[in-house]
């Protein structure tokens, strides 16, 4: 960035080149990142994935961007589904943290796996506001046809999890089975969410919610939803917003782990 020219034009020629109806004065023009890498170095960096499930929004996705960097995330990964992440909303949302941490974008569910480090727990950032029935241990199943009350529901699940060890099943019957399956669901507040050796955060959009795909990997390593206290008449919080709460919470946790371990306050600073 020492080496970066700077030009003095004229602000009719910024309306020109920038979106926006008024430019605030500024035009910056930079070469996006290769995938995976940062134009700046970091001397450390907390061990957090974000993972983006169908967040639609550029305002939340950068927003999100700009948190992430904050905390110092190993890695932010986009899905199919999500918004550009380069898009111009975007960029101006995250007010820098595009460059600051690394990005994996348009990622396919059948290559997340591949990020995920070895002893990572999965966690599902859930934006809507606890109730009595997600607070009961589990999440609701996505499957209209199951009677929560009757027998059938839990000789449904057990088949479910049998079903899922059929190597002879086809991709979609497998999901069909996951959409069929619980996910234990707890207060941000009530989470260990350094209890592995990387912590990995799925945060889906707010009116999609997250895909079958992200409760097939939540499952599959031992993960659960995460949810926020809300009063009541408030049924939702901004993707965003509940995401940046969590991972500041992560932070703050991994911070205490490691004077606990190192027995020195500030040994490091994430």
């Amino acid at each position: 960035m020492i080496d970066c020219p700077v030009y003095k034009v004229p602000h009719k020629s910024l309306k020109i080149w920038c979106e926006t109806d008024t430019p605030q004065g500024i035009l910056g023009i930079f070469e996006i990142p290769n995938e995976g890498e940062t134009i700046t170095s970091r001397a450390t960096e907390l061990p957090l994935t974000v993972i983006c499930d169908n967040l639609r929004d550029p305002g939340n996705m950068g927003t999100l961007v700009r948190t992430a960097a904050a905390v110092g995330c190993s890695k932010f990964i986009t899905l199919p589904g999500c918004v550009d992440i380069w898009n111009s909303k975007v960029l101006r949302s995250g007010a820098g943290g595009h460059f600051r941490i690394p990005i994996i974008n348009n990622l396919s569910w059948d290559n997340v796996i591949n990020y995920i480090p070895n002893k990572s727990t999965v966690f599902i950032a859930d934006t809507r506001r606890p109730t009595d029935w997600s607070l009961d241990d589990i999440t609701k199943p996505l499957y209209d046809g199951i009677d929560e009350d009757s027998q059938d529901e839990k000789k449904s699940l057990v088949s479910s999890e049998e079903e899922i060890g059929d190597t002879h099943m086809s991709k979609r019957q497998e999901l069909e089975m996951y959409k069929r399956l619980p996910l234990n669901v707890s207060l941000y507040t009530e989470v260990d969410f350094t209890s592995g050796d990387h912590t990995v955060l799925i945060v889906g959009g707010e009116m999609s919610g997250f895909s079958v795909q992200a409760r097939k990997i939540t499952h599959d390593n031992d993960g659960q939803c995460v949810m926020l206290p809300m009063a009541t008449g408030i049924n939702s919080l901004n993707s965003s917003v509940t995401a940046s709460i969590l991972l500041y919470e992560i932070h703050k946790q991994y911070t205490m782990k490691d004077r606990n371990n190192d027995g020195v306050e500030n040994k490091k600073s994430y």
